[in-house]
């Protein structure tokens, strides 16, 4: 599958993959303090800040499909 920039899938779309062993990296791009007011996340999930990602794009894996919630 080619690399798509700006898909967006909904919960089940990402439950569908990952039932047919898709890999997905989540990324958590909340600020500290939203986190510390809703502090759950999906087991595994990378935490980086919005301007972390762009910065460091190059150390996420391009084989996995990213999930940047």
């Amino acid at each position: 599958m080619a690399a798509q920039d700006g898909l967006r899938l909904d919960p089940q779309e990402i439950r569908a993959r990952r039932v047919r062993g898709e890999d997905i990296v989540f990324v958590d791009v909340r600020t500290q303090a939203a986190r510390s007011m809703q502090p759950e996340q999906i087991p595994g999930t990378h935490w980086l800040s919005l301007a972390e990602v762009v910065q460091k794009s190059d150390t996420l894996p391009r084989q996995s499909t990213i999930a940047i919630y």
